[in-house]
C-alpha cells in the first residue's frame, strides 16, 4: 500500500511539453496527451502508483499537478492551496491506467480550504485494486469523508463520512456506507441529553469524529461510550434525478435496507431470533425527508393477526421513533422529544408515546417481492415542510404469535422501551455519482442498477 499527501510537492515531475524519463516508459504518448490535453503546465510524477493488474493488463495511477494557469474553472482566482499552505497552484488529478485502455479520470482536486476554517486537507492511498481519498474541512461544523473505490471494475465500494461541531462535545457521527449492498451503519457518542448544548467537556465526550469499531461485533453499543444503528437509505433513482416512483403497485428489492427477525441486519431487541422458515423481513426506503416506503414479508402474520384479536400491540406491526422537534447535534434526543407511532399491516396508524402530534398518512398495497413472496407495502407520508425525519428514525418490527409479541427487530438499540439512537437518513449513492449504485424499477421491483 502506498499513501501520500495529494498536494505533495514532487521533486521531479515530468512536464508534458518536455522529455519523459525511463521510469515513465509505461505511459504512452496517447495516454499522456489524453491526460494533459492542452494544459501546458501539466506535470506528471515519474513514478506511477502501482495497483496490481486486471484482465486488461497492469493497473496503475498517474498523479498530475498543474500550475495556476491551468487551475479548474471553479477554483479561487488566486489558485489552489499548496501543500505548505503558503504557495498556490492549479491543483492535482489522478488518472487510472489499465493496460492499453484510454486513461480514466479518478479524481480532480483543488484545495480551496474546504470551508470557512480554511484548514481542509486531502490524502490519497493507492493499494491493490483500491484507490482511497480522504478529505476534511468545514468551519465550526467540521466534516471528514473517505471514499474507497475498486479500480477494476471502477466503482465505489465504501464511503465513511463523519461530521461534528467543534464547540459541542459528543456531536461526532461516523457513517460506514456500503453502496453496493446499500447498507449504512453509523456510530455516535452517547451523551446526556440534558447537556446537549453544553459547550464544555462536562458531558464526557470528545470534540472529534468517533473511531469506527473495527474488530468487534456491530451491536447497539459496540464499544465503550458508543451507540450504533443502521441508517435508512434515501431514494436514488437512475437517470433523471427528479424521477418519481409510482404511487403503488411495485415492491422494494435490494434498493432498500432490509432487516429480518432471524437477526440478519438489525438488532433483535426482544425475544429470540426466528427460525429461518418463520423469519419476517422488513425493507425500508426513505423517499424524501417526509416520506417512507416500508415493506413487510412475514410468513406468520396472518395467523398472528387472527390470534391478537382487537389488540394492535399483540398483532404484527411496525413502530417508528421520531424526534421532529429535536435540532441539536447530540444523540439520543431527550425523552420528551421522542414520538412513537405504530402502524399495523392493514395500514392503520396508532399513536403511542407522544405520537398524536406526528401522525402520518399511510397508503397500502400488496405485491410480490423479487423472491416471489407476498409482501405488504406501506407508503408513510407527513405534511410537506414538516420534515419529521431530519433528526433520524428508529424503526422496529414486532413479530407476533399466540396473541402476544414474540420478538422485536430494530435498526437501533431499545432499552426500557426507548431508542438508544436515532440514525439519520443517508444517501448511499452520494458522491462520485457516476460510479455508485442507483435504483431502477425492473419487473415491478425497485432494484439496484446492474
Amino acid at each position: 500500500m502506498r499513501r501520500f499527501q495529494s498536494f505533495l510537492v514532487v521533486a521531479s515531475l515530468i512536464i508534458c511539453a518536455g522529455l519523459w524519463p525511463a521510469s515513465a516508459a509505461d505511459v504512452s504518448d496517447a495516454q499522456k496527451a489524453a491526460m494533459c490535453q492542452a494544459r501546458k503546465t501539466c506535470a506528471i510524477a515519474p513514478s506511477l502508483h502501482k495497483a496490481g493488474s486486471s484482465a486488461a493488463g497492469t493497473l496503475s495511477v498517474a498523479e498530475l499537478h498543474f500550475g495556476i494557469a491551468d487551475k479548474p474553472d471553479d477554483a479561487p482566482e488566486e489558485g489552489c492551496i499548496g501543500a505548505d499552505y503558503e504557495t498556490r497552484d492549479g491543483g492535482a488529478e489522478y488518472w487510472l491506467l489499465e493496460g492499453t485502455e484510454p486513461p480514466r479520470l479518478l479524481l480532480r482536486l483543488c484545495n480551496d480550504g474546504y470551508g470557512a476554517a480554511g484548514v481542509g486537507e486531502d490524502d490519497v492511498t493507492v493499494a491493490e485494486n483500491r484507490f482511497t481519498h480522504r478529505q476534511n474541512g468545514g468551519s465550526a461544523a467540521r466534516w471528514e469523508e473517505t471514499t474507497t473505490e475498486s479500480l477494476s471494475p471502477l466503482r465505489l465500494v465504501n464511503l465513511r463520512s463523519c461530521s461534528f461541531h467543534s464547540l459541542i462535545p459528543g456531536s461526532g457521527r461516523l457513517a460506514d456506507i456500503d453502496p453496493i449492498a446499500r447498507i449504512v451503519r453509523s456510530v455516535t457518542v452517547r451523551t446526556d441529553p440534558a447537556k446537549a448544548e453544553d459547550e464544555s467537556d462536562e458531558n464526557g465526550a470528545d470534540v472529534a469524529c468517533p473511531d469506527w469499531p473495527e474488530k468487534v461485533a456491530f451491536t447497539p453499543t459496540p464499544a465503550e461510550g458508543l451507540i450504533a444503528g443502521y441508517n435508512l437509505p434515501v431514494h436514488n433513482m437512475a437517470g433523471d434525478a427528479s424521477s418519481a416512483l409510482p404511487s403503488d403497485g411495485w415492491a422494494l428489492g435490494n434498493c432498500g435496507f432490509a432487516m429480518a427477525t432471524d437477526g440478519r441486519n438489525g438488532f433483535i431487541v426482544f425475544g429470540q431470533p426466528a427460525a429461518p422458515t418463520e423469519a419476517a423481513e422488513i425493507t425500508a426506503l426513505a423517499v424524501s425527508d417526509n416520506e417512507l416506503v416500508l415493506q413487510v414479508y412475514d410468513p406468520t402474520a396472518a395467523a398472528a393477526a387472527a390470534a391478537a384479536g382487537k389488540s394492535w400491540i399483540h398483532a404484527p406491526h411496525l413502530e417508528l421513533w421520531l424526534a421532529p422537534d429535536w435540532d441539536k447535534e447530540t444523540n439520543p434526543p431527550p425523552d420528551d422529544n421522542l414520538r412513537q407511532i405504530g402502524i399495523d399491516l392493514d395500514g392503520k396508524v396508532h399513536a403511542a408515546k407522544g405520537g398524536k402530534d406526528a401522525l402520518p398518512q399511510v397508503a397500502r398495497w400488496q405485491a410480490k417481492d423479487a423472491a416471489g413472496h407476498p409482501v405488504v407495502l406501506l407508503r408513510v407520508s407527513w405534511a410537506q415542510n414538516s420534515y419529521p425525519l431530519l433528526a433520524g428514525l428508529g424503526l422496529v418490527y414486532s413479530q407476533a404469535g399466540g396473541g402476544k409479541q414474540v420478538r422485536l427487530v430494530a435498526n437501533t438499540g431499545i432499552v426500557k422501551n426507548l431508542p438508544l439512537y436515532l440514525p439519520e437518513l443517508v444517501d448511499p449513492g452520494r458522491s462520485l455519482s457516476e460510479r455508485t449504485t442507483s435504483c431502477v424499477l425492473q419487473d415491478g421491483v425497485l432494484v439496484t442498477r446492474p
